[in-house]
């Protein structure tokens, strides 16, 4: 996936574990639809998303951004939760 300049990405799509991702309801689909791929692949911050999932056998549901950032070698998608006024404020 290129930016709007055709300049190639940060991250290639094939740098993120997308079966992990899935696991907690997180789909590339999904952020290519609405536009956070291209800025998740060029290691901008996405919008807000709402992510839902169960922990230990307690339903979670978030509002996170997601980034990737390096930890090493290794690319890694990192999720930030928002606070819970965070509707409330905007």
């Amino acid at each position: 996936m290129n930016n709007n300049n055709n300049k190639p990405s940060l991250y290639k799509e094939t740098d993120v574990k997308w079966d992990e991702l899935a696991a907690i309801n997180i789909f590339k689909d999904e952020l290519e639809k609405s536009g956070n791929l291209e800025k998740l692949l060029n290691g901008k911050k996405t919008d807000v998303i709402n992510i839902h999932l169960m922990l230990l056998g307690v339903d979670v549901d978030l509002y996170a951004t997601l980034q990737i950032i390096q930890q090493g070698e290794t690319p890694i998608v990192e999720i930030v939760g928002i606070t819970p006024d965070y509707n409330s404020s905007n």
